[in-house]
């Protein structure tokens, strides 16, 4: 819902805010709701949301019936107007009275209720899983019309002359089962399941899931009709038209979550305590028109899965979904539109006669949906989070709103990302088209517009909502600087565990940090350097965009320094209004100065053999290393006399090995812990 924009001033609405100079961010910033996806994001109640992102009342979803099982995975209604209700968990058939008052007719020894229908004489039939039998009810209970002998029967449906036509799971069988329980096999499809069925001018049009394929059955012959390529057919319908609308879903080959969870109350529970909120399958599903002359066309992809769908009246399709218990609308062209959401998980089954029945999973429930506007929705926006405590503008808003409608919203506001009772209470309504917010300043904040009518034929038509906000400038924050060698002129000492003293550097030097704004602002960097006897920060680089920079440290001397990088935001903030932070980094050293090779003689030992004595100092950082080469020979390592490199000023002996007669060169070459290297001879006479 939200799009978020930043404009160079401020507008005239919020130009009041101002006044009293607090630390504001200059940009004005837009929380608004204009598209089909914006709208979707709020909770709506008796609304409904086009796909051009208009929205409208609905009409008006009454609450018939509330199990205390997780799932209602069927209903169906008989001439009278009474509802019936097959359930999930305890399998048991409810019947809902024109008067609302509801009874169990069937307690079955089935785990679940997962199909119904009523014949044209009310009679009323439940198929059954897992155990994939068909009773027949009466007042008193039901008896067994067919035992498939299969795992489920996914779908029952009553023809003309009172047979039973059944879909079942296990084996993808399609029966004929005659009101005395004699049946015969239709259609074997070799799919797992038999997920739909639809009866049309005789023929018996059916869906398969494992691979989701529509099938029509004319006499003893069975055709495809469609092969879907998504994996579930769930619902088929015909149009005035003649034209079969297909629903599908690419879900599991069980064909609904049911098959998952079904068992016998005989049998033993796969686990204590297992959960009823399995996840579902969130892949593609899409409904499909087909023609008489054999035209397909998707006319509504969704993201999400499909369970159930229903003609009504004037031809649009609607359709149970498993995304949060929203109803989606779809007319003809493929205009889709959200219709309603049910206070449950999953839309599972749908019927009509003269109003639309629905079912629910997670909780188990049953609406009814009416066919005339509700005379009052609610759309209930996202809470939108605008960063930093902000300061509200104007909300304003398009509409229309024909005589004897009318559109109002309200709004609040708080600082806890879910509403609660630190919120302020929803403000009054504001009409118009624009109004100035009332809400007080905050970190999050919510509207919430009221569509209402008083002529159930008509609605009003919200377009679009937008609230401007100014964020309270707050500060950046540094929250690291680093200190890294460059790759030239020496190797830095990088890999230096921390909390062992300052890093020792000579070359080029790259220096970077980590900032972050809450206010998103444009900012700029100033760095400035002080070496330790040093009282005073002087500037090194200013005005800087890129968060990191290098430098050539021999444009120091050397010594023991600190950076002090300092982030502004003047860049978005007028003068006067700008905040900015700083952070030093750790010490580090800069040595460019190779140490001095001192004090070097020679004594003469037996066998013309000679001990060397020397000293190495170096200014800044201590000695690393030492070698010696005689004549030219490989270089040999000599360690201090304590054995240790740890200082800056070390002593060293070493002894030659024996000599001819006549002038040699010794060489002496030492490196201090940044690298610099330094030699120094020594000419010895042997006699």
């Amino acid at each position: 819902m939200v799009v978020h924009r930043r404009v160079a001033c401020l507008s005239l609405a919020v130009s009041s805010l101002l006044a009293p100079m607090h630390a504001w961010a200059v940009g004005t910033s837009f929380f608004r709701a204009e598209t089909f996806a914006d709208f979707s994001l709020a909770t709506p109640e008796n609304i409904s949301i086009r796909s051009d992102g208009n929205v409208t009342l609905s009409p008006p979803l009454k609450l018939k019936f509330e199990s205390t099982e997780p799932y209602v995975w069927c209903v169906a209604v008989d001439g009278r107007g009474n509802m019936y209700a097959g359930s999930g968990e305890e399998g048991k058939v409810y019947r809902i009275g024109t008067d609302g008052k509801s009874s169990v007719i069937f307690d079955s020894p089935e785990a679940e209720i997962l199909c119904l229908a009523v014949d044209n004489s009310g009679r009323v039939y439940a198929g059954t899983g897992p155990g994939g039998v068909i009773y027949e009810l009466a007042e008193s209970g039901g008896k067994v019309l067919f035992d498939s002998e299969e795992e489920y029967v996914w779908c029952i449906a009553v023809d003309k002359n009172g047979d039973i036509i059944a879909g079942t799971g296990g084996e993808g069988k399609i029966y004929r089962v005659k009101r005395n329980g004699k049946a015969a096999v239709l259609f074997e499809s070799g799919q797992p399941n038999i997920t739909a069925l639809a009866i049309h001018n005789d023929r018996i049009y059916s869906g398969s899931a494992g691979r989701g394929i529509v099938y029509v059955t004319e006499g003893k012959k069975t055709k495809v009709l469609f092969d879907t390529e998504l994996m579930e057919v769930r619902s088929i319908l015909f149009d005035d038209s003649g034209d079969i609308i297909v629903g599908c879903s690419s879900g599991e080959t069980e064909g609904a979550p049911v098959a998952r969870r079904a068992r016998r109350r005989s049998d033993p529970a796969e686990g204590e305590g297992s959960s009823n909120q399995e996840s579902e399958p969130l892949s593609g599903s899409a409904v499909f028109r087909l023609s008489d002359e054999g035209l397909v066309r998707n006319i509504m992809p969704l993201e999400y899965p499909i369970y159930c769908m229903q003609l009504l009246p004037n031809g649009d399709v609607v359709v149970g979904t498993g995304e949060d218990g929203r109803l989606v609308r779809v007319d003809s062209k493929g205009t889709l539109a959200v219709l309603n959401k049910v206070d449950a998980t999953q839309v599972v089954s749908m019927a009509a006669n003269g109003e639309l029945v629905l079912s629910t999973g997670n909780m188990g429930k049953v609406y009814s949906m009416g066919k005339v506007f509700a005379r009052t929705g609610d759309l209930t926006s996202m809470v939108f989070d605008a960063g930093p405590t902000s300061s509200w503008g104007v909300i304003s808003w398009e509409a229309d709103t024909p005589k004897g409608t009318s559109l109002a919203l309200q709004t609040r506001s708080g600082n806890t990302q879910k509403p609660d009772a630190t919120w302020s209470d929803w403000s009054g309504n504001y009409s118009g088209a624009e109004a100035k917010v009332t809400s007080p300043e905050a970190r999050f904040i919510q509207w919430k517009a009221t569509l209402s009518t008083n002529d159930v034929a008509l609605s009003p038509l919200l377009r679009n909502v937008s609230i401007a906000y100014v964020q309270r400038n707050v500060k950046p924050f540094i929250a690291m600087v680093s200190v890294g060698g460059g790759a030239e002129r020496g190797q830095s000492q990088t890999d230096q565990p921390q909390g062992t003293g300052p890093q020792e550097f000579n070359g080029f030097l790259t220096v970077s940090w980590e900032v972050e704004d809450p206010n998103g602002d444009s900012l700029e960097f100033r760095i400035e350097f002080r070496e330790s006897e040093q009282q005073n920060w002087l500037t090194m680089k200013d005005d800087l965009l890129l968060k990191s920079y290098t430098f050539d440290t021999q444009s120091l001397p050397d010594g023991k320094y600190r950076l002090r990088i300092t982030a502004t935001d003047s860049l978005s903030n007028p003068q006067g209004l700008a905040l900015s932070d700083s952070r030093d980094s750790d010490p580090f050293v800069i040595d460019n100065t190779p140490p001095e090779v001192f004090r070097m003689g020679a004594d003469v030992k037996p066998g013309r053999k000679y001990r060397v004595t020397f000293q190495v100092e170096d200014e800044t950082t201590p000695i690393s290393s030492c070698e010696y080469s005689v004549d030219a020979s490989p270089w040999r390592p000599v360690f201090p006399l304590d054995q240790i490199f740890d200082t800056r000023e070390e002593s060293f002996v070493l002894e030659t090995p024996g000599l001819s007669v006549g002038q040699h060169i010794v060489v002496v070459r030492a490196s201090d812990s940044t690298g610099n290297v330094s030699t120094r001879r020594l000419v010895i006479n042997a006699k």
